[in-house]
């Protein structure tokens, strides 16, 4: 490394989701980004739980509905058993409640299947920084009252 180089850092990635062909879909897309690496994938929630621990990585991105443990489920074992993992909720719910579930449950970043894939990549980046991501389309006031009141000192930001 050279003085006055730029380096990228990587954000090690687990993509969770019952449909193998989403979790190929995304990693596939995702593996095209310089800063992103995806370092393994799942399709239950105890499988997810299972290859955090087993990867490590920074981000996990988890669907809801997984058969067996769901996605909620999953992000509350997790968020405490691997913090230094960051969980971005990626699903097809869009209502309040999920929203709140699964802030609740340790996720940092909440946003629906139906974005763009540069959505994702600017919510796994927000969430990797520390970030709360969600889209602004379910700041509802819930979502946003939670949000002020977390104990946690961490901005949001609330995307498009």
């Amino acid at each position: 490394m050279y003085p006055g180089t730029l380096t990228t850092m990587t954000i090690r990635i687990v993509i969770a989701d019952d449909h193998q062909v989403v979790r190929d879909s995304i990693a596939m897309v995702l593996s095209e980004e310089i800063d992103f690496q995806v370092v393994g994938t799942a399709g239950t929630g105890l499988d997810a739980i299972e290859i955090v621990e087993q990867m490590k990585p920074d981000i996990l991105i988890i669907d809801i509905n997984m058969p067996g443990l769901n996605g909620i489920e999953a992000a509350k074992v997790i968020s405490h058993s691997s913090p230094q993992t960051r969980i971005l909720c990626l699903t097809m719910h869009n209502d309040e409640t999920h929203v709140v579930n699964a802030l609740e449950a340790g996720c940092r970043g909440f946003i629906n299947k139906d974005n763009s894939i540069e959505v994702l990549a600017r919510a796994i980046r927000a969430v990797n920084r520390g970030q709360v991501f969600v889209m602004r389309s379910m700041a509802s006031r819930e979502v946003v009252e939670y949000l002020s009141r977390s104990q946690e000192d961490i901005t949001y930001d609330v995307a498009n």
